[in-house]
Formats: structure tokens, sequence, C-alpha cells
């Protein structure tokens, strides 16, 4: 791409006026110079104060501007909320469509990578899922945007978080707890499984919290404990749950 004809630095210098877009320029140069150090790109981005009018610019400088914009948005800023996220985002749109006139193939292309690019990004969003950050809302509204394939990427890292965390507990940890023991966090999985997956993972973990209590009230009861234990007959209180998480 660097052999392009290039694109005029104006497309992106009005927008580089917002002091947000500012820092998601910094965040591509970083980026850029992290690739360049690491021997996957020879393109060296400029530095803001570099950049000048009659600059030409090769696409993979907007290529690494997309980077920047969506590193910036998603990540922790103070005082960038979803309004200043969105701004930012549509920025980058304008900057995106301009280019696409300048360099059609670039359209092309940018479309081809950015099916593979959307998958990664909706599996990467899937991780998030069990923190109670969050939100209900947040879910519902990530899987209304996400294609059907892009839904199933992130349906697939939400499922594979929540089996971490299962597999990562002890014998006698609470599923309800571990799981769904806040309304919210019931709420995203019936979400994110659906009434009938959920209600079948929502029936085993119930069943294996029960023995699970059952179990530590008998060990910490009385001498016939050790009679009344038997551990082939006390289910693995994890095996079930992480069965229905398989399969969904």
């Amino acid at each position: 791409r660097e052999a392009d004809p290039g694109i005029p630095a104006t497309v992106i210098l009005p927008y580089l006026r917002n002091s947000r877009f500012r820092a998601a320029y910094e965040s591509a140069r970083n980026i850029n110079q992290n690739d360049l150090i690491r021997g996957k790109t020879t393109y060296d981005m400029p530095e803001l104060d570099d950049l000048t009018p009659d600059m030409v610019l090769p696409v993979s400088a907007i290529d690494y501007m997309k980077r920047g914009v969506n590193d910036y948005t998603s990540g922790q800023v103070e005082g960038l909320g979803k309004t200043e996220r969105g701004q930012v985002r549509d920025m980058m749109k304008d900057v995106l469509k301009e280019t696409d006139e300048i360099v059609p193939e670039y359209a092309t292309a940018r479309q081809q990578f950015a099916d593979t690019s959307a998958l990664i990004e909706a599996g990467e969003a899937g991780r998030d899922f069990a923190k109670p950050s969050v939100r209900t809302a947040d879910v519902r509204g990530i899987m209304a945007r996400l294609t059907p394939a892009e839904r199933r990427a992130y349906k697939q890292q939400a499922l594979e978080t929540v089996e971490y965390a299962l597999r990562n507990k002890g014998d006698n940890s609470d599923l309800i707890k571990t799981l769904a023991g806040t309304p919210a966090a019931r709420e995203k999985l019936e979400l994110i499984l659906g009434p009938r997956d959920w209600g079948k993972l929502k029936a085993r973990i119930i069943e294996e919290a029960r023995q699970v209590r059952t179990r530590q009230t008998i060990m910490g009861g009385s001498n016939t404990a050790d009679k009344l234990v038997d551990a082939n007959k006390i289910k693995d209180p994890f095996g079930s749950a992480l069965a229905v998480l398989e399969i969904a």
C-alpha cells in the first residue's frame, strides 16, 4: 500500500483541530511506532507538528488512524463519554469516506479487511462480557449492531470467559455467586444464551450449588460426616454447567 498515490494530508488536517481527534492521532502514531520497531512496517508516521497541507500520506496512514481511533475510543479516557466517543468515530468515518473517493480500490480492500477485523473486534468485546461494568443494555446494544457472524464470535468469547471463571473456582465454590450472583449477571446470561439454554443452565447451576452447600454442611457437621459423604455420589460441581455452555 505504501506505493499507492497517497492521500493529501488536507483530508485529516481539519479534524485535527479537535483535541479528541488529535489524541486519537497520537494513539495511531504509537501503534505505528511499535510496528516500526517490531519490523511490521517501514512507514514512519509523522508527528502531529510535522504535518503540513502539502504533505501526501500513504493510505497505510489512514489504516493507522482507524486503529488509533478504535484504540482511543475503546479505552478508559477521563472525560470521554459516549457522545465524545461517537463524535471521534464519526470524524474517522468522514476521513474514510474521503479516502475511498480518492483511492477507490482502498474501499474494496478495506471492506475485505473489515470483515475479518470486525470478527476480531467482536470477539475482543466478548471478553468483557462478565465484567460488572458491562450492563445488560450494553450487551443488548452490542448484539443488535453485530452481523450474525460477529454475534457468534462475541457469544463464543463471552461464554469462554464464563467457562474460564467456572474452571478456576474450587470444588466448594458456590456457582450461583460465581456465575449468576446478581440480577444483572443473570439478565446478561439469559440475553446471550437465549431463554431455552439459559433455563437449562440455571437449573444446573441451582442443583449443583445446592449440592455444594450440602457438601459444606456435611463436612462441617457431625462425627457421622465421613459416613454420609461419598464423593462418587456428589457430581462434579462444574461439569454439567460447563456442558451446557459448550453446547450453547
